[in-house]
Protein backbone atom coordinates (compact mmCIF):
# COMPACT_ATOMS: atom_id res chain seq x y z
CA UNK A 1 0.00 0.00 0.00
CA UNK A 2 3.03 2.14 0.86
CA UNK A 3 0.53 4.66 2.58
CA UNK A 4 2.38 6.87 4.51
CA UNK A 5 1.64 10.55 2.34
CA UNK A 6 -1.39 12.35 2.59
CA UNK A 7 -4.20 11.99 0.09
CA UNK A 8 -6.09 14.04 -2.04
CA UNK A 9 -8.25 14.27 -4.92
CA UNK A 10 -5.54 13.89 -7.44
CA UNK A 11 -3.76 10.92 -5.96
CA UNK A 12 -2.25 7.83 -7.98
CA UNK A 13 -1.96 4.57 -6.15
CA UNK A 14 -3.71 1.24 -4.94
CA UNK A 15 -5.91 3.08 -1.84
CA UNK A 16 -6.95 6.78 -3.82
CA UNK A 17 -8.37 4.22 -6.86
CA UNK A 18 -9.62 1.73 -4.92
CA UNK A 19 -11.80 3.92 -2.98
CA UNK A 20 -13.12 5.96 -6.13
CA UNK A 21 -13.88 2.90 -7.83
CA UNK A 22 -15.69 1.81 -4.76
CA UNK A 23 -17.62 4.79 -4.09
CA UNK A 24 -18.43 4.51 -7.92
CA UNK A 25 -19.85 1.41 -8.05
CA UNK A 26 -21.63 1.39 -4.72
CA UNK A 27 -22.36 4.34 -2.60
CA UNK A 28 -26.03 4.00 -4.35
CA UNK A 29 -26.53 0.35 -3.22
CA UNK A 30 -24.20 -0.04 0.26
CA UNK A 31 -23.45 2.19 3.27
CA UNK A 32 -19.51 2.64 3.23
CA UNK A 33 -17.52 2.76 6.78
CA UNK A 34 -14.13 2.76 7.45
CA UNK A 35 -11.48 1.56 9.99
CA UNK A 36 -7.87 2.22 10.10
CA UNK A 37 -4.99 0.82 12.91
CA UNK A 38 -1.43 -0.05 13.03
CA UNK A 39 0.34 -2.59 14.62
CA UNK A 40 3.29 -1.48 16.42
CA UNK A 41 5.61 -3.73 18.51
CA UNK A 42 3.03 -6.28 18.76
CA UNK A 43 0.03 -3.66 20.00
CA UNK A 44 -2.74 -2.60 18.03
CA UNK A 45 -3.51 0.91 18.05
CA UNK A 46 -6.42 2.68 16.44
CA UNK A 47 -5.05 5.87 13.85
CA UNK A 48 -8.59 7.58 13.99
CA UNK A 49 -8.20 7.59 18.18
CA UNK A 50 -6.93 10.76 19.78
CA UNK A 51 -5.90 8.78 22.65
CA UNK A 52 -3.46 6.72 22.26
CA UNK A 53 -4.50 3.10 23.35
CA UNK A 54 -3.53 -0.01 23.59
CA UNK A 55 -6.30 -1.96 21.65
CA UNK A 56 -7.07 -6.14 22.23
CA UNK A 57 -8.18 -8.78 19.42
CA UNK A 58 -11.18 -10.24 20.22
CA UNK A 59 -13.80 -13.41 18.87
CA UNK A 60 -17.27 -12.32 18.12
CA UNK A 61 -20.00 -15.47 17.90
CA UNK A 62 -19.01 -16.62 14.75
CA UNK A 63 -15.25 -16.68 15.85
CA UNK A 64 -14.31 -14.01 13.71
CA UNK A 65 -11.47 -11.86 15.34
CA UNK A 66 -11.99 -7.98 15.34
CA UNK A 67 -10.20 -5.24 17.41
CA UNK A 68 -11.76 -4.32 20.36
CA UNK A 69 -13.34 -0.71 20.36
CA UNK A 70 -11.57 -0.18 17.13
CA UNK A 71 -13.41 2.97 15.75
CA UNK A 72 -15.36 2.64 12.73
CA UNK A 73 -16.92 5.69 10.98
CA UNK A 74 -19.30 6.31 8.25
CA UNK A 75 -18.15 8.40 4.76
CA UNK A 76 -20.34 9.54 2.04
CA UNK A 77 -17.39 10.27 -0.57
CA UNK A 78 -13.98 9.83 -1.45
CA UNK A 79 -13.01 12.90 -0.30
CA UNK A 80 -14.16 12.34 3.57
CA UNK A 81 -12.81 9.08 3.18
CA UNK A 82 -9.20 11.33 2.41
CA UNK A 83 -9.19 13.32 5.03
CA UNK A 84 -10.10 10.75 7.54
CA UNK A 85 -7.62 8.76 6.09
CA UNK A 86 -4.88 11.36 6.62
CA UNK A 87 -5.65 11.82 10.31
CA UNK A 88 -4.78 8.28 11.05
CA UNK A 89 -1.50 9.12 8.57
CA UNK A 90 -0.65 11.86 11.19
CA UNK A 91 -0.80 9.11 13.67
CA UNK A 92 1.58 6.44 12.49
CA UNK A 93 4.72 6.02 13.82
CA UNK A 94 7.78 6.25 11.38
CA UNK A 95 11.82 7.19 11.76
CA UNK A 96 14.67 7.91 9.91
CA UNK A 97 17.07 5.11 9.05
CA UNK A 98 20.50 5.01 7.92
CA UNK A 99 18.80 2.68 4.31
CA UNK A 100 15.50 4.90 4.52
CA UNK A 101 14.31 8.52 5.76
CA UNK A 102 10.95 7.86 6.33
CA UNK A 103 10.67 3.84 7.78
CA UNK A 104 7.27 2.63 8.79
CA UNK A 105 7.56 1.61 12.28
CA UNK A 106 4.71 -1.02 12.18
CA UNK A 107 1.92 -2.47 10.14
CA UNK A 108 -1.01 -0.14 9.36
CA UNK A 109 -4.54 -2.01 8.09
CA UNK A 110 -6.85 0.29 6.31
CA UNK A 111 -10.43 -1.71 6.39
CA UNK A 112 -13.50 -0.64 4.42
CA UNK A 113 -16.55 -1.77 5.38
CA UNK A 114 -19.63 -1.98 2.80
CA UNK A 115 -23.06 -3.10 4.76
CA UNK A 116 -26.15 -3.38 2.23
CA UNK A 117 -29.18 -0.72 2.25
CA UNK A 118 -31.48 -3.44 1.37
CA UNK A 119 -31.52 -7.11 1.91
CA UNK A 120 -31.05 -8.09 -1.74
CA UNK A 121 -26.48 -7.44 -1.58
CA UNK A 122 -24.28 -9.02 0.49
CA UNK A 123 -22.16 -7.31 3.03
CA UNK A 124 -18.31 -7.04 1.96
CA UNK A 125 -14.64 -6.17 3.41
CA UNK A 126 -12.04 -4.75 1.96
CA UNK A 127 -8.62 -4.31 4.06
CA UNK A 128 -5.40 -2.32 2.52
CA UNK A 129 -2.37 -3.69 4.41
CA UNK A 130 0.76 -1.56 4.59
CA UNK A 131 3.45 -3.95 5.95
CA UNK A 132 6.87 -1.98 7.07
CA UNK A 133 9.65 -3.40 5.37
CA UNK A 134 11.69 -5.80 6.98
CA UNK A 135 14.91 -4.96 7.44
CA UNK A 136 18.52 -6.80 7.57
CA UNK A 137 19.83 -5.33 11.20
CA UNK A 138 23.67 -5.38 9.96
CA UNK A 139 22.56 -3.07 7.32
CA UNK A 140 20.26 -0.59 9.06
CA UNK A 141 22.62 -0.63 12.04
CA UNK A 142 19.71 0.31 14.29
CA UNK A 143 19.88 0.49 17.86
CA UNK A 144 17.83 1.19 21.06
CA UNK A 145 13.92 1.35 20.12
CA UNK A 146 14.73 1.33 16.55
CA UNK A 147 16.06 -2.45 17.03
CA UNK A 148 13.40 -3.56 19.21
CA UNK A 149 10.75 -1.87 16.49
CA UNK A 150 12.88 -4.10 13.52
CA UNK A 151 12.63 -7.25 15.72
CA UNK A 152 8.76 -7.13 15.85
CA UNK A 153 8.34 -5.93 12.44
CA UNK A 154 10.35 -8.87 11.21
CA UNK A 155 9.16 -11.48 13.74
CA UNK A 156 5.86 -10.86 12.87
CA UNK A 157 6.71 -10.68 8.44
CA UNK A 158 8.00 -13.93 9.06
CA UNK A 159 4.65 -15.54 10.98
CA UNK A 160 2.90 -13.72 7.83
CA UNK A 161 5.46 -15.90 5.25
CA UNK A 162 4.55 -18.90 7.12
CA UNK A 163 0.90 -18.69 7.19
CA UNK A 164 0.91 -18.12 3.26
CA UNK A 165 2.79 -21.50 2.76
CA UNK A 166 0.81 -23.12 5.08
CA UNK A 167 -2.13 -22.18 3.07
CA UNK A 168 -0.86 -22.74 -0.34
CA UNK A 169 0.17 -25.85 0.52
CA UNK A 170 -3.30 -26.84 2.54
CA UNK A 171 -1.58 -27.38 5.97
CA UNK A 172 -2.77 -26.49 9.09
CA UNK A 173 -2.51 -22.55 9.35
CA UNK A 174 -0.98 -20.69 12.53
CA UNK A 175 -2.78 -17.47 13.07
CA UNK A 176 -1.85 -17.03 16.54
CA UNK A 177 1.23 -16.56 16.93
CA UNK A 178 1.05 -13.13 15.65
CA UNK A 179 -1.39 -10.33 15.92
CA UNK A 180 -0.63 -9.58 12.44
CA UNK A 181 -1.92 -12.95 11.35
CA UNK A 182 -4.51 -12.91 13.75
CA UNK A 183 -6.18 -10.28 12.42
CA UNK A 184 -5.92 -11.42 8.59
CA UNK A 185 -7.64 -14.83 9.79
CA UNK A 186 -10.97 -13.48 9.14
CA UNK A 187 -9.99 -13.22 5.38
CA UNK A 188 -8.97 -17.09 4.71
CA UNK A 189 -11.73 -18.88 6.77
CA UNK A 190 -15.13 -19.51 6.90
CA UNK A 191 -15.15 -19.78 3.08
CA UNK A 192 -14.37 -16.71 2.72
CA UNK A 193 -13.77 -15.73 -1.24
CA UNK A 194 -10.44 -14.17 -0.89
CA UNK A 195 -8.11 -12.11 -3.46
CA UNK A 196 -4.66 -11.00 -2.21
CA UNK A 197 -3.06 -8.19 -4.22
CA UNK A 198 0.59 -7.21 -3.82
CA UNK A 199 2.27 -4.18 -4.54
CA UNK A 200 5.78 -3.28 -4.32
CA UNK A 201 7.28 -0.21 -4.24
Amino acid sequence: MGLLEQLASHSNGIVPEGLRQLFARCSGDYSISISFCEIYMEEVYDLLCVEDRKLSIRENAQKETFVENLLKIRVGNCEEAYKLINIGLEHRRVAEQKLNRNSSRGHALLTVYLKPNSGQAPAAKLCFVDLAGSERLKESESKGLNLSEAVYINSSLSALETLLINLSSNSRPTYRSNKLTRLLQPYFEHGRISLIVTHNS
